[in-house]
């Protein structure tokens, strides 16, 4: 208790040395322009969210302390009882609080005394009796109280900190009686549309969307509106919800908050250990391969099913579920289960249950056919009514989108436990399956010529999340990697790899990738700088690029790290990802080497030699798409090379190496935002701040010098392009002799700029031999 009441004195000198050392210097600093809205930008949200916490962190002492005082109270009552049994010695209480009555006086009573005080303390031994439960009953109705407080996240889906939380047990105490009562409105209300031929209105269908976003946080009533559904009555609630095509602005705003509220209590409840929930997410699975009658399908005349669920018009359990799925974050045996299934029964009798990765996989032909039906008995539902373009009808792409929410889950799934002859992790077959063999169906019918309708980007976050061992959508968590995670890393650059063009094919694929790579930016120029997979210098490099403990691949061949560059870095977007977090990876290096060493000589020259094949990559790209058409080559180039002045505002301050671009373009998402491992400094104390901000100063001065000799209309053509990226590489070097006063004639000097200039160019060809063409 006395550590919490602590809390928010500490919150509040976070805030005040946040000021004092970040703030203030970047509010005084002279930069200017969109560099000093986004750095401006990115203060305004770290002193928000340093107050909201300040503030939850009052409420929760506020809470504990009542709660204390609480249990404190029926602590005390229970205590005072149990003394005042002690005292009597013709009673005795055991070790389950019960008292007994167990004379010691019988020796001197007389006969005819016996009875009526055996008769007298029966009635003493129940009024005990029964004080000594009530007090058990409101002690457990706190303790049950204090659980629920402590279990429900008040803020729901909403990232952060909140300061509007419970302050006392009766406050508590209040809200729970209520989620009660809510829980069971609401399963009545949804009752009536479970069974289909009942659609709910849009002013329904919105009551129910704001009652369970009041609630979706909270593992009680989550549990106990779902089990009361029953799994079933969820998939037939939401089947009677949606519908076959894209409805009306206000049906579609209050079905597109239903399905979100929905998705997030049932995620929530998914992590409740009771018998009830283990059987509901069984019965969720069972029913995934069944249709569920089409509420909004008029059988045409001719047509005649035994059951109106076995019309093959009427969409899959599967597709129900997956398309909720989407928010939250699912428990993660229920993940694996939902895609792997799971076995019951013993012996003879025991049989596997298929999850939807084996259920499609097992049933042959394509993905489009089987959840979109054969010709001439294709269907459709609109199941998808949050983010993308797709309408829900591939199971696979919720599924995904779910595993990109729980990293432990999508690692579970991914993982690889054989090793290639080159000590790669081989490929997971469920990875390979849905990375490279599986052909995705279009997310509804009509949608095949619409690049974003397809699960790509889904598949993606599963992918992200286990890679970086946080969910795709939080990156500023920073990065956690560990062996697990690394894996599967290992696994995705090995696919890049070996099948070019994997990630072109795949629209939407790309940011994840990229985002995977900035996350794994060390390990891939520690492969880069290994030519021909040597084994001598190994230390060097291990020590250069910090290749040490856990959360590291073990190897990364030197072909596949340049390929994986070549591959994702021609896209737009993975250039921009990648080139920025090189960036902020060799500029981190340069703080972390206070003296020219052999190390950061390494560092230097591979970082040369990734971002020319970066580099190259995208412009040989931008000048084969414009090759013969009329396409814009230079709005292309210009696009690619603005990323700097982006990463250059990220770059001040970001501790935990998160960097957010905007980006832009067809198929490509507005902004990204990604981690990069840094490299921890030599220097400490004062010489490392010293060091740091001397270094950051010249990253600014450089970045306004070219800002000053180069404008947009500089870039006309590939040689342009390639020009500017040539001089930023360069002016790594110049940061770092800037910053310790070296000579541009010194040895040192003139041997980095040989030799990065060397490599960069080497970035190019052994590029080209690494594409896999």
């Amino acid at each position: 208790m006395q550590k919490w009441h602590k809390v928010p004195g500490n919150y509040r000198e976070v805030r005040t040395q946040f000021h004092r050392q970040v703030a203030k210097g970047l509010q005084n600093s002279d930069m200017e322009g969109e560099t000093a809205d986004a750095a401006l930008k990115s203060l305004g949200s770290v002193t928000r969210q340093i107050d909201e916490a300040i503030g939850e962190a009052e409420d929760t002492w506020e809470f504990l302390d009542s709660a204390y005082k609480s249990l404190n109270k029926w602590r005390k009552k229970l205590k005072r009882r149990v003394e005042e049994v002690g005292e009597d010695k013709n009673l005795d209480i055991d070790s389950k609080g019960t008292v007994h009555y167990k004379p010691k006086n019988l020796d001197d009573l007389e006969p005819e005394d016996i009875g009526p005080q055996a008769k007298r303390y029966k009635e003493i031994v129940k009024a005990h009796n029964d004080y000594i439960a009530r007090v058990l009953e409101h002690a457990t109705a706190a303790d049950e109280t204090l659980h629920w407080a402590l279990s429900n996240d008040h803020n729901g889906r909403a990232k952060g900190f909140d300061s509007d939380g419970v302050t006392s047990m009766s406050d508590a105490n209040q809200q729970r009686k209520q989620a009660r009562k809510d829980a069971d409105a609401l399963t009545h209300l949804a009752s009536a549309y479970e069974n289909g031929g009942n659609r709910p209105s849009a002013e329904a269908v919105q009551k129910m969307a704001d009652k369970l976003a009041q609630h979706e946080g909270d593992p009680y009533f989550a549990e106990r509106f779902a089990t009361r559904l029953k799994a079933k009555g969820t998939l037939r609630l939401w089947e009677s919800v949606a519908g076959i095509d894209k409805p009306g602005k206000e049906r579609f705003a209050a079905t597109r908050d239903f399905q979100k509220s929905l998705s997030t209590t049932l995620a929530t409840a998914s992590h409740v250990d009771s018998p009830a929930m283990h059987q509901w997410k069984k019965d969720v699975i069972r029913l995934g391969p069944e249709r569920f009658a089409n509420t909004h399908h008029v059988i045409a005349p001719g047509e005649y099913y035994a059951e109106a669920g076995s019309a093959p018009r009427s969409v899959r359990g599967f597709q129900l579920m997956s398309s909720l799925m989407r928010s939250g974050e699912w428990d993660k045996d229920f993940l694996h289960d939902y895609g792997k299934g799971f076995d019951e029964g013993s012996g003879g009798s025991k049989k596997h249950v298929p999850g939807l990765i084996d259920f499609e996989r097992s049933q042959g032909g394509s993905p489009q056919e089987l959840w979109q039906g054969k010709p001439p008995h294709e269907y459709d539902s609109f199941l998808n009514y949050g983010r993308g373009s797709d309408e829900g009808m591939d199971p696979m792409a919720g599924y995904m989108e779910a595993l990109g929410h729980n990293p432990e889950a999508a690692q579970d799934l991914f993982h690889s436990g054989k090793r290639n002859f080159d000590g790669t992790p081989e490929p997971n077959p469920d990875l390979d399956y849905l990375l490279r063999k599986r052909d995705w169906p279009a997310g509804g019918p009509g949608l095949g010529d619409n690049d974003r309708s397809y699960g790509y980007d889904e598949l993606g976050h599963a992918l992200e999340a286990a890679a970086l061992n946080r969910p795709w959508d939080s990156p500023e968590d920073g990065l956690h990697r560990t062996a697990d995670s690394a894996n599967v890393m290992s696994q995705v650059i090995k696919e890049v790899a070996d099948h070019p063009d994997l990630v072109s094919d795949k629209p939407g694929l790309t940011n994840s990738t990229a985002k995977m790579g900035a996350g794994y930016i060390d390990d891939l120029n520690r492969g880069v700088a290994n030519f021909g997979d040597r084994e001598d210098g190994q230390d060097l490099r291990d020590a250069a690029f910090g290749n040490r403990g856990p959360g590291h691949m073990s190897t990364v061949p030197n072909m596949d790290a340049m390929a994986f560059l070549r591959e994702v870095g021609k896209q737009p977007g993975g250039y921009e990802i990648l080139s920025a977090a090189q960036d902020q990876y060799v500029i981190s290096a340069m703080k972390a080497h206070p003296d020219p060493d052999r190390e950061l000589n390494i560092l230097l020259e591979t970082g040369a030699k990734s971002q020319g094949a970066l580099d190259h990559a995208r412009a040989d790209t931008i000048q084969s798409e414009a090759d013969g058409k009329s396409t814009d080559k230079r709005a292309d180039l210009i696009a690619a090379a603005a990323w700097k002045k982006y990463a250059v505002s990220q770059g001040f301050g970001a501790a935990k190496g998160t960097i957010e671009l905007p980006l832009g373009g067809d198929n490509v998402p507005s902004s990204a935002s990604f981690g990069v491992p840094l490299l921890s400094g030599a220097a400490s104390g004062a010489l490392e701040t010293h060091f740091n901000n001397q270094i950051d100063k010249q990253v600014l001065e450089q970045w306004k010098e070219e800002t000053k000799r180069y404008k947009e209309d500089s870039i006309q053509s590939k040689r342009d392009f390639l020009s500017v990226s040539q001089q930023r590489v360069m002016k790594w070097l110049t940061i770092y002799q800037n910053t310790h006063g070296i000579d541009e004639g010194d040895r040192w000097s003139e041997e980095r700029a040989s030799r990065m200039e060397s490599r960069y160019l080497d970035g190019d060809t052994q590029g080209d031999q690494g594409d896999g063409d």
